[in-house]
């Protein structure tokens, strides 16, 4: 039979006053304590939950936590209410029965276990099946404090973080206070710093919401910065296991960060990608591509393996007209962008990336809008000022000018054509209209004039019939 050592008696009694003291400690110091954080029911009932469960009596602590806590009554969540209603007794609360019962949707909220990730899984259930017609007061309560964040898994964290940034549901719920955010940024922090169920795509997911613009959780700037900073460092542990595909999807998030650049994470990443081979880029979904395009940081090598690979004949048909479009866009930029005489005849001497292109927008222009039309005409102005091998087709100048003439005059047949779109037409109208005037490759045509003017003249006149309309 095993029996217990008397050197692991005496560890096990040894960790028993140990942990005894720290809460002794920690509960003293509460006791002691002239001010007790009760600017929320959660945080309120979590203190007096620590002195109840002790039978610890402070004087006068039914009386200050009363006019709090019934103050906050109508906020409170069911659960929080049965939980005073159970303190009531030894407090000596004389008002708990004045609390406001539970509305008819709380009552058919989510019971509150014991397990926060179970609260979180029921929450979350609410945000995958939100509707936008359903108010915000009909989806149940339920309420988590920041000690029970810090008990959350991996998964948990990563859902709870997931409706934290979210700006639609539930704005106003009492799981969004602000001590909630900091303890699950810290949590998902340390989550990360250990690393056991964290991959490169878990990180770039939550990169992608730390940059995001809005987001209720930039109201703490340094717990963000000191999460995304903990997402670097782990990156940069796994990069040497990372492949081609992942290093293109991090590498935007870490290129135009609103946090501090992480130069040395870039400069590896893309050593990696100058290494790489086109084989290994022809795996890789189009969009990724493209976002990597756009960074900074892609030397003109990387540039142009990227570029072969999207122009390849059964890549390129598959562009839409947004992708085709922005792939016009970033060449232009890139070729503008370039220092050296050099830099810019690799770029310009690629025949068949441009004659790849040149033909697909020849097909996407059926369908673009006027914006885009003219957008694409300004890109092609800038070329044929170039030292590009491939001259601008005249074709395709040619269509994207009657397209914008074709969608404006199609535009003005039907009633329902607000004045927002009048005025963006007649701007449309007046870039064209100069384009035409100051650039060799679109020819100054009487005819074209003459179409300028007169669509300008009817846009005018309803931009006028509107405004008497609506006076």
């Amino acid at each position: 039979m095993f029996t217990v050592s008397s050197s692991m008696r005496c560890g096990t009694a040894y960790r028993t006053a140990a942990d005894r003291c720290q809460v002794s400690r920690y509960h003293q110091q509460l006791v002691d304590s002239r001010y007790w954080n009760c600017s929320t029911p959660s945080q309120a009932l979590s203190t007096l939950s620590v002195l109840v469960r002790s039978r610890t009596v402070v004087d006068a602590l039914d009386v200050a936590a009363l006019g709090a806590l019934e103050a906050m009554a109508p906020s409170m969540t069911q659960g929080e209410r049965t939980l005073l209603q159970k303190f009531s007794t030894f407090l000596k609360f004389k008002n708990t029965t004045c609390l406001p019962p539970a509305s008819p949707h709380e009552s058919n909220a989510s019971p509150l276990t014991g397990d926060p990730n179970v609260n979180v899984v029921a929450l979350y259930t609410k945000l995958m099946g939100e509707k936008p017609s359903v108010a915000v007061e009909e989806i149940g309560s339920i309420s988590f404090s920041s000690d029970s964040i810090l008990q959350l898994s991996t998964v948990g964290a990563l859902m709870l973080f997931e409706m934290m940034v979210s700006t639609t549901f539930q704005p106003c719920a009492s799981w969004r206070i602000e001590d909630n955010i900091v303890a699950l940024l810290n949590h998902l922090r340390n989550t990360v710093i250990r690393g056991d169920t964290v991959d490169s795509r878990t990180l770039g997911w939550i990169m992608s919401k730390l940059n995001s613009a809005g987001s209720p959780i930039a109201c703490r700037p340094s717990e963000c910065g000191r999460l995304f900073k903990a997402c670097v460092k782990r990156l940069n542990d796994i990069l040497p296991q990372m492949s081609v595909n992942e290093c293109l999807q991090i590498l935007p998030l870490i290129d135009t960060t609103a946090y501090e650049r992480p130069f040395i994470v870039c400069v590896e990443i893309v050593k990696r990608l100058d290494a790489c081979s086109e084989i290994e880029l022809s795996d890789v979904r189009t969009s990724t591509l493209l976002s990597a395009l756009r960074c900074e940081d892609v030397t003109l090598k990387t540039f142009m393996k990227i570029c072969r690979v999207i122009s390849k004949e059964f890549r390129i048909v598959e562009l839409s007209k947004g992708e085709s479009l922005l792939f016009l866009t970033i060449l232009v930029a890139r070729l503008n962008s370039s220092a050296s005489a050099e830099d810019v005849g690799i770029i310009g001497n690629n025949g068949k990336v441009w004659e790849a292109l040149f033909a697909q927008l020849y097909v996407d222009t059926g369908d673009m809008s006027v914006v885009e039309c003219i957008e694409a005409l300004m890109c092609l102005e800038v070329l044929y000022f170039s030292p590009l091998i491939t001259a601008v087709p005249g074709g395709l100048v040619e269509k994207l000018k009657k397209r914008v003439f074709f969608v404006i005059r199609k535009a003005m047949k039907q009633r329902h054509v607000t004045a927002q779109e009048v005025e963006l037409f007649l701007k449309s109208l007046q870039r064209l209209g100069e384009l035409l005037k100051r650039c060799l490759l679109f020819p100054l045509l009487e005819k074209d004039t003459a179409i300028i003017t007169e669509l300008q003249a009817e846009l005018a006149l309803r931009l006028v019939q509107q405004s008497v309309n609506t006076a």
